[in-house]
């Protein structure tokens, strides 16, 4: 919850906004966190590893109230590990609650370093527990649920079902020209194709990636600019490329939607491959932009064969680039990929629709 920013601040917020539509709902979170004028914040746990703590701020908040419970590991101790959390819906459910667990991560990859492999064996015995005592199980990635059902078959458990994590940032309203109003701003003509990433900068995103299939774009000889949103990378241009390269920062919620609606294609080249919990590509389809990314490990069947967005495996960085380019020479696509977006998102992934899943499993 804010004052902390990003990523699992900004779904909870946003999350029980969209569920006291329907419900009284109340957010039990640690110390410091911000009131809220949409539903009630309790900011009262100052330690997540005390289980006599949590337990009974828990009953002091909600006595008797159905839980949901935010799962990432990583959230709640050094490496993962948390044995108080695990005890507690335990205990909760002997206690008759009815508990809903949404999981963002469930287990880091087996690894040989010592220290990390004890992280990642207690996130699976964890796991075991947790899916033998919640009623239902929202999961954030579609390629997932298919994966843990056929490894966890014999560990009883509730109902599993995709709970996309939906767009954080609202669509503000922006008049016709918006796009050549856009780029006058950075400096560049009506005429150049804008192609933009989004998101923080790390590996698993592949910004090297981005930054070849721009230069593919040029190279083409399509005047194309580079607007990268959340980071400002350094990297080596040219003197030819430097005029159209505009790294954009960290931006304010109004002035990324703002760019989301003016840029002709959105690059998302995902290491493990597109999913669900992926808020940048949500946040893409909620502003009708135009996504090229990758399909991997953590891709379901459904954005496998989504028509709303292009892919490419992740595994074939010159498939990416040249798919990018015949995008960008392709504006009836462009439009017809921006139309059916949108429709996708409201229909499958927005703040809406993911509320309604969870009341249909809460009392």
């Amino acid at each position: 919850m804010p004052p902390a920013t990003g990523g699992l601040a900004d779904h909870t917020s946003n999350l029980a906004a969209a569920l006291a539509e329907h419900r009284d709902v109340r957010v039990l979170t640690s110390t410091g966190a911000s009131p809220d004028t949409r539903f009630e914040v309790k900011a009262e746990v100052s330690d997540w590893h005390d289980a006599a703590e949590v337990e009974a701020a828990v009953h002091a908040c909600a006595p008797g109230a159905a839980l949901l419970w935010q799962y990432v590991p990583h959230m709640y101790g050094r490496g993962g590990v948390n044995r108080a959390v695990p005890t507690l819906v335990e205990r909760f459910r002997r206690q008759g609650r009815r508990q809903v667990l949404i999981a963002h991560e469930i287990m880091a990859p087996l690894h040989w370093k010592p220290h990390w492999l004890a992280y990642a064996l207690w996130h699976r015995l964890a796991w075991r527990r947790l899916r033998r005592s919640v009623d239902a199980v929202g999961v954030s990635t579609e390629g997932w649920i298919s994966h843990w059902r056929s490894h966890w078959a014999d560990v009883p458990g509730g109902d599993v079902f995709l709970l996309p994590s939906p767009s954080n940032f609202p669509l503000v309203t922006v008049p016709p020209d918006h796009r050549t109003l856009w780029r006058t701003e950075l400096g560049l003509s009506p005429q150049t194709k804008v192609l933009a990433y989004f998101g923080t900068l790390n590996a698993a995103k592949q910004p090297d990636w981005v930054f070849a299939a721009w230069r593919a774009a040029r190279s083409a000889g399509i005047p194309t600019a580079l607007a990268v949103i959340g980071g400002k990378p350094s990297p080596v241009l040219t003197p030819e490329e430097e005029p159209f390269y505009r790294p954009l920062g960290f931006l304010d919620a109004g002035a990324v939607s703002r760019a989301l609606q003016a840029v002709d294609l959105l690059l998302l080249p995902f290491s493990d491959g597109v999913a669900e919990r992926r808020t940048t590509v949500t946040a893409g389809l909620a502003h009708g932009t135009p996504i090229l990314t990758t399909v991997g490990p953590s891709t379901g069947e459904t954005l496998r064969a989504a028509r709303f967005l292009r892919s490419v495996e992740a595994a074939d960085p010159g498939a990416f680039q040249r798919e990018a380019v015949r995008l960008l020479a392709s504006e009836p696509e462009l439009e017809g990929i921006s139309s059916l977006a949108q429709e996708a998102y409201h229909e499958a992934y927005s703040w809406q629709v993911v509320a309604r899943r969870l009341v249909a499993r809460l009392p």
